[in-house]
């Protein structure tokens, strides 16, 4: 705005508004529901502790304390919840991306690259490996593909150790080759005989020691594994 004789008027700067307690008592008497509407400042509130005489102990407060512990510790709940639940679903998409991927493979070298090369970023890890023991015949064709000693499998890998999920550890030479100093923590997941393909293993190795550990969720791990069986029995059977 400008004044008549042409200058722009200075606009006038707002005004800092200092609070106390008084004006912060006077704007929750006008506003009643404010905790209502607010109720996570209940968690930091201190609740007033009242005289009740000598000996006389006010167990109102610190139920209260307790309540306001529980809140606390239902919201940290709560966000570790949606954090895992978030992880989970990106993990689906990782896995769903690389079972799609196998689809497209024409052979079965391609099909090892895929696994031990592509996945390795699709899927966050390090170093992917798939061995199988000497006694198997594997197809000429099949270059990626490490030996374990025969009876590796059953002497390491019985049904109850199917899947096997370690962190802070070295990984094995056998299992990860070239690469094993470099794996600190590893998912080890048993391959069946299945349709003329042997027994083997598949196994994800990381560098970070927490990435892999017992009692993590294994469901999504089991899945890859069984349609790894699937995808490389048709390549064995040609073989034969």
């Amino acid at each position: 705005m400008r004044s008549q004789s042409g200058k722009r008027r200075a606009q006038p700067r707002p005004r800092k508004v200092e609070l106390n307690d008084i004006k912060v008592r006077r704007y929750l008497e006008q506003r009643p529901g404010f905790l209502e509407e607010n109720p996570d400042l209940l968690g930091t509130l201190i609740p007033p502790e009242y005289p009740r005489g000598d000996g006389v102990i006010d167990f109102q407060r610190y139920m209260v304390k307790r309540l306001q512990g529980h809140v606390r510790d239902l919201d940290d709940f709560q966000s570790r919840l949606v954090e895992a639940t978030r992880s989970n679903f990106t993990n689906q998409i990782r896995v769903h991306s690389a079972v799609l991927m196998l689809l497209e493979a024409s052979s079965a070298e391609e099909l090892a690259h895929m696994i031990t090369s592509d996945w390795t970023e699709l899927l966050g890890v390090d170093v992917i490996s798939i061995a199988f023991e000497e006694s198997a015949t594997i197809p000429s064709k099949m270059r990626g593909v490490g030996r374990l000693p025969s009876g590796w499998i059953e002497a390491n890998m019985a049904e109850e150790n199917a899947l096997i999920l370690r962190g802070d550890i070295i990984g094995a030479e056998e299992i990860f080759g070239p690469a094993a100093p470099l794996v600190r923590a590893e998912a080890l997941v048993r391959l069946n005989d299945r349709a003329g393909a042997p027994q083997g293993l598949l196994a994800f190795g990381s560098r970070d020691a927490e990435s892999f550990y017992p009692g993590q969720g294994t469901e999504l791990l089991k899945f890859v594994g069984q349609v790894v069986e699937r995808m490389f029995a048709p390549w064995f059977k040609k073989s034969n």
